[in-house]
């Protein structure tokens, strides 16, 4: 009889737990770097903004993530490689292939006080040689023939 109240007691302790959403969860695990095939995986799970720009500059790649402005620092995790880099945000990863190979040790990451954009200058292992484009070369003009 005891046994029976006790169960039917602990049944309804863990549906009002479960209605109300205080239900202890399991913890998240954040996903590994590579997929399936073994190709870097590219994702973006906070769906915050972006911009990874590898044109301006020459000798480097810059790249800006658009985090909330009042999350604090302690909760960014910035792990930079030389083929991809990967920022998780409270358990949220956005992690991106790049174009070309950077040197990590010489990457410099800063964070905005004013907006919170998340700030990463990549240095290129190997930069753009940026050649002086040339003029294209003009036919020679024949003078008119008058026609006869």
């Amino acid at each position: 009889m005891y046994l029976e109240l006790a169960e039917q007691k602990a049944e309804k302790e863990r549906n009002e737990r479960r209605r109300m959403g205080t239900e202890p969860k399991e913890p998240r695990v954040v996903p590994g770097v590579y997929n399936a095939r073994g190709e870097i995986r590219q994702c973006n799970e906070g769906k915050y903004n972006f911009d990874l720009d590898d044109w301006t500059h020459p000798d480097k790649i810059v790249f800006e993530l658009a985090v909330p402005k009042y999350l604090d620092t302690s909760a960014l995790d910035v792990d930079i490689n030389p083929s991809y880099i990967r920022v998780v945000v409270k358990d949220k990863v956005t992690q991106l292939k790049l174009s070309a190979e950077v040197r990590p040790d010489a990457s410099k990451v800063q964070r905005s006080r004013t907006t919170g954009v998340l700030h990463i200058d990549m240095p290129l292992l190997q930069p753009h040689q940026v050649k002086n484009p040339k003029a294209p070369a003009q036919p020679e003009l024949e003078p008119l023939k008058p026609a006869t």
